[in-house]
Parts: structure tokens; C-alpha cells; sequence
């Protein structure tokens, strides 16, 4: 899944996500569109988790971003 705009004054920003990185996982699951990605966040909402950890790829390289789940 790839991200197409990141917020300027974001969490995301903040943690140098950028427009173009690729999301490979979201928690432990393995996400090819962005209604995976939904379904995994609101998976983890449902749980009471106020965050969820990503995988991102970029040029080759991997990385984790723990990201805050808005309401």
C-alpha cells in the first residue's frame, strides 16, 4: 500500500514517513490494500490499542513506525 500524502505537522511527518513509502504490515498482518490497512487499524481500535506499529519500506529498506490511532 502505498502512502500518497503525509501531514506536514503529523506523527507520521514527525517519524519521517513520506509520500511514496510503501505500508508492508500493519501489527503482525501483512497489508496489499488499503482496505487491509483499515480493517487492521480498526482491529486494533477494537481491541483498545491507541496505537498501531507499521512496517514501511523504502528504496529496499524496512523500518517501524508506531503510529496513533485517532478516533
Amino acid at each position: 500500500v502505498i502512502i500518497t500524502s503525509v501531514g506536514v505537522n503529523s506523527h507520521a511527518a514527525d517519524l519521517g514517513i513520506r509520500a511514496g513509502d510503501r505500508i508492508v504490515k500493519v501489527g503482525q498482518d501483512t497489508v496489499a490494500t488499503p482496505e487491509a490497512v483499515r480493517k487492521a487499524v480498526d482491529a486494533a481500535r477494537k481491541l483498545g490499542r491507541t496505537a498501531v506499529l507499521l512496517q514501511i519500506e523504502r528504496d529496499d529498506q524496512r523500518f517501524f513506525a508506531g503510529i496513533p490511532i485517532q478516533d
